[in-house]
């Protein structure tokens, strides 16, 4: 296993003083044990029983969760019956670091579903010692309705669904009441309550198998699934108990005894940082001065560029054995720009609010209305609030679901945090914008990143973290939108441990 990237301390300094990377350790925990596959959510629950739950299939699960083979964190994972439906419990709670920054992260997810497994309500919530978030939803007919409470604030949201789902915990459950035998596919819809996206689990038995715990050979059968693109390996026994669990992004949950998981095998000498792991390397020409690049062209691995959008606007892949991306900073030079309030049909979409990106709410109008003053030139407002959010937000690693109204109200915050707020303020005034996420070069390596992009009659890349507009040419991006598209990275991890660049102007 390829041992952690060691950053320098000029080089750590630079990464914390610009929040650099943790758009990662978003990634991580809004897909962490989430055996999920994007997937037209179309089909209805599988019925799991004729009647009501029983109170013999309760079940409890600890298991150690390991990275790079260390110990980091534990699982708990708690199932029973309820009237005639189920409540369901998952724990789950890590020490790693990102950027150089201890942390210590907590997720909890509580759900109510009916005796088919179908949603009626949940819980979820994050802490991090910085910033905790609560998400709660109660399904009313096929409305799930939503509120998001985080640092005293509070928003809400509806989301209207073409079916019931089930939560990601569930599946434990599922597998249970299955006749496992290799070769048997099934699937169910899902949401996950961190990144509010429905999607369709697919699982598959690949056969039987055995699995090392503690010294012992268990006889499992080993299940497979697929999460944008990776594919995820677990191995449960003959009463469908989950033994061992392969997630994206190189972590592993172990079946472990409640005491082993909570008390043994931590070393708290380890501290393994995520970002630094999962940054990239970069060989061929030099990049010398990365944040004044109006030109970037580098050849993609093999078999690394499927599912991802980087064609449009400012990049161009040109698709091959080694796919060739250009990437143009644009040029504003000549440009007319448009006057908000932007009213184009096609751009209502960058215009609106949802649960994190509160652009309707009060004190977020009010706000972009002080920066923007009375300035209506599109791109003279990005500006604006471009050099605002920069100056006024302190660079800190927050690992957090983030909303733009709880970063309002802190001033802190890393890439993420910097780019819902800018997105919110953007959209309170009338002038559209989207989130993108990618990678961004500094101090000799690839980091990934997120930051905004703007229509100001065409769209043009910022980022407030570096105080640019437009953003330089070493901004790759390889997805657009908010939680629910971001965890899509996920397909590069692994896959991705170097970039050639070709030329650089």
């Amino acid at each position: 296993m390829e041992a952690p990237v060691s950053l320098g301390t000029p080089v750590i300094r630079f990464v914390r003083r610009h929040g650099l990377g943790v758009v990662i350790v978003l990634v991580w925990l809004a897909m962490m044990g989430r055996l999920t596959h994007l997937h037209d959510p179309g089909s209805s629950i599988p019925s799991l029983s004729t009647g009501a739950a029983e109170p013999g299939q309760a079940f409890d699960e600890w298991m150690g969760i390991y990275y790079q083979g260390k110990k980091v964190g534990y699982c708990h994972r708690s199932f029973g019956p309820e009237g005639e439906g189920w409540r369901s419990q998952e724990q789950m709670y890590v020490e790693m670091v990102a950027q150089g920054f201890p942390l210590e992260v907590s997720m909890r997810t509580e759900g109510l579903t009916g005796p088919d497994l179908g949603l009626q309500s949940f819980d979820f919530t994050l802490q991090s010692g910085l910033v905790d978030t609560r998400i709660q939803g109660q399904m009313e007919g096929n409305t799930l309705k939503l509120e998001l409470v985080t640092a005293g604030t509070k928003s809400s949201q509806s989301m209207e669904l073409r079916t019931r789902p089930t939560l990601p915990g569930s599946l434990s459950l599922f597998i249970r009441k299955q006749p496992l035998q290799a070769g048997k596919k099934f699937s169910l819809p899902v949401l996950d309550p961190a990144t509010l996206s429905l999607k369709e689990m697919l699982v598959e038995v690949k056969g039987e198998d055995f699995v090392d715990l503690e010294g012992e050979a268990v006889p499992c059968y080993r299940l497979s699934a697929s999460y944008a693109g990776v594919s995820v390996d677990f191995w449960v026994n003959s009463s469908g108990e989950t033994i061992r669990e392969n997630t994206p992004l190189g972590w592993e949950l172990v079946r472990e005894n409640r005491e082993k998981a909570l008390t043994a095998g931590w070393d708290s000498k380890v501290r393994i940082d995520v970002v630094s792991a999962t940054s990239v390397a970069v060989q061929g020409a030099p990049i010398p001065d990365p944040r004044d690049a109006r030109f970037l062209s580098v050849l993609f691995p093999p078999d690394t560029t499927e599912g991802l959008e980087l064609s449009g606007e400012r990049q161009e892949l040109q698709p091959g054995q080694f796919p060739l991306l250009y990437v143009r900073r644009e040029n504003l030079n000549g440009l007319k720009p448009i006057s908000i309030p932007v009213d184009q049909v096609e751009m209502r979409t960058y215009l609106g609010s949802d649960l994190f990106i509160q652009a309707d709410h009060p004190e977020m109008i009010e706000q972009a209305r002080r920066i923007a003053g009375d300035e209506k030139d599109s791109l003279a407002v990005a500006g604006l609030l471009t050099r605002w959010v920069h100056d006024n937000l302190e660079k800190r690693v927050v690992p957090s679901l983030p909303s733009a109204l709880e970063v309002l109200h802190r001033r802190a915050g890393d890439c993420n945090e910097h780019t819902v707020l800018y997105v919110a303020l953007a959209r309170a005034l009338g002038l559209p914008a989207r989130t993108n996420v990618g990678l961004v070069f500094v101090e000799g390596r690839f980091y990934y990143h997120a930051w905004p992009e703007v229509y100001v009659g065409q769209w043009v890349a910022l980022d407030p973290v570096f105080d640019q507009l437009p953003a330089d040419a070493t901004h790759i991006r390889i997805i657009r939108g908010g939680l629910e598209r971001q965890v899509e990275i996920v397909r590069l991890i692994g896959k991705l441990k170097t970039l050639n660049v070709i030329a650089v102007q």
